[in-house]
């Protein structure tokens, strides 16, 4: 009986070739620096999202402080070191957070790159005050990240609630309107002004309407 012939042990043991294992390597290198990119940007965003939680919670922690303590409590936000620090006297201050390498703390700008608010000259400084009522001097900066850019931390001067703000700065400022105050402190909200009311009809453009009359009061009847 004829046997069937098997196959040539050349083409039985054909393994990879030089060149395809050199594409595998290839690939697999590639998609390892991707994951591994990935995975960077990924720990350095929730890094710089870890350092906006603890400005939020720093600006909490004092305004808290102010309640409980019935005392005002001055915060200062250091353009210049990229740091959040108590008053503690006229020439002492306690720092509570500084910022890493290549965060920093900055003032608003607008779209036109001017800044919104120009605090305190003499020194680069924010002062933010906390009062025992909860309600505060009102305060809006931001804090720039390497990867995320610019976080704007808003503090509210009625309610002292403060925050994170998303959205652009023509937002912003429609949100919170902020004046600067004689003594250097942050601005405090003010209300838009109100409009002036209308003449009356056939008085001199000008001159004040006339006071309503007192009840009781007969109302004058018109000369013939």
């Amino acid at each position: 009986m004829r046997q069937r012939r098997g196959l040539p042990a050349r083409a039985a043991q054909r393994g990879f070739t030089l060149v395809e294992v050199l594409i595998v390597m290839v690939i697999i290198g590639v998609s390892a620096s991707l994951v591994l990119s990935s995975f960077d940007r990924t720990l350095k965003t929730s890094e710089e999202r870890q350092w906006v939680e603890k400005t939020l919670r720093q600006l909490n922690r004092i305004k808290a402080q102010a309640i409980l303590s019935s005392r005002p409590q001055q915060l200062n936000v250091n353009f210049a070191n990229a740091t959040l620090a108590l008053q503690v006297d006229a020439a002492n201050e306690n720092v509570l957070l500084s910022l890493p390498e290549k965060y920093e703390f900055t003032r608003v700008r607008g779209a036109d790159e001017t800044v919104l608010e120009v605090l305190d000259p003499a020194d680069d400084k924010l002062r933010l005050t906390f009062f025992p009522d909860g309600s505060t001097s009102g305060a809006r900066f931001d804090l720039a990240a390497p990867k995320t850019g610019a976080h704007h931390i808003l503090v509210h001067g009625l309610t002292g609630k403060v925050e994170e703000a998303r959205g652009s700065e023509e937002s912003l400022l429609a949100d919170l309107q902020l004046r600067p105050l004689k003594n250097g402190l942050e601005a405090a909200l003010v209300q838009p002004p109100q409009p002036a009311p209308a003449p009356v009809p056939g008085t001199p453009a000008g001159t004040p309407p006339p006071a309503p009359a007192a009840p009781g009061t007969p109302l004058p009847v018109p000369r013939p």
